[in-house]
């Protein structure tokens, strides 16, 4: 449930979910 946090899931989340989580932010950026 964590990971509705965003910010705090992509810091609970794993390496693998962090490079999900930074693709993600980085299209809501674009």
């Amino acid at each position: 449930m964590e990971r509705k946090g965003g910010l705090k899931g992509e810091v609970t989340v794993p390496g693998d979910k962090s490079i999900s989580h930074r693709a993600v932010i980085i299209g809501s950026l674009a």
